[in-house]
């Protein structure tokens, strides 16, 4: 197969907000690592891209998502977080927002389950789990 020399506006589009949700890692961690991870993610996503099309980088990002907040919290734990009052306030307002819009959207996708008398599973579970997720994970940041 003959190595392309462009990327697909998707790939770039994704190289773009992966490198903005770097922004949630430690400066200093994002200074030093940052580059490297950036480049990996996208040779990743090109070959992902080749392997599966839309559905293999979807893939790469459910795994990607969860990663990146899974370490990004570690970072901040392993560098400790300065918690004055005025970040306190800060945090409490974002996750607030944050709070309402998930309760919302789980609401929002509940309401496009076309039978309410199943079980989870099935052909609606996606709006199902969504729904419970959102209102959950809602009412936690609230």
């Amino acid at each position: 197969m003959r190595e392309r020399n462009w990327a697909p506006a998707s790939i770039d589009l994704s190289v773009r907000i992966y490198t903005w949700l770097l922004a949630a890692y430690p400066e200093r961690f994002r200074t030093e690592y940052g580059p490297h991870m950036a480049q990996v993610f996208r040779d990743v996503c090109r070959r992902e891209s080749l392997r599966g099309g839309l559905p293999g980088v979807a893939t790469l990002w459910a795994r990607t998502s969860l990663d990146l907040v899974r370490t990004s919290v570690e970072e901040h734990i392993d560098r400790g977080i300065d918690m004055n009052r005025e970040n306190f306030v800060r945090w409490s307002g974002w996750a607030l927002m944050a709070g309402a819009v998930l309760f919302a959207a789980g609401l929002i996708i509940g309401s496009f389950d076309s039978n309410w008398s199943d079980p989870i599973g099935g052909f609606d579970a996606f709006y199902e789990v969504s729904q419970i997720v959102g209102i959950v994970l809602g009412q936690i940041l609230f």
